[in-house]
């Protein structure tokens, strides 16, 4: 759990630009995320970091590697639906 309270202190969340989006996937069966525990945690850090809104995604039965889990092909798909819409938004705002 060390590394959970490196990421989380704020001298080290400071140091994260504000400007580019940031997408967190995870399984809610991952063991490192104390069942979603730390990426709430992280998303809070990030919003008070003053990040744009980070945008998250949890995967129902996965576990850590959630793009070669059996679901991959879901995740691959969330994740390149997400770079289009960074895309059009890049485009339209």
């Amino acid at each position: 759990m060390l590394g959970t309270r490196k990421i989380n202190d704020p001298h080290h969340v400071a140091r994260i630009p504000a400007d580019p989006p940031v997408h967190l996937a995870a399984g809610d069966r991952d063991p490192c995320n104390q069942r979603l525990t730390h990426v709430a945690e992280l998303l809070e850090d990030f919003r008070y970091a003053g990040l744009r809104e980070p945008t998250w995604r949890a995967y129902p039965g996965a576990r850590h590697e959630i793009l070669n889990e059996t679901n991959r092909d879901e995740v691959q798909a969330d994740l390149f639906d997400w770079l289009d819409w960074l895309d059009w938004l890049d485009k339209h705002v």
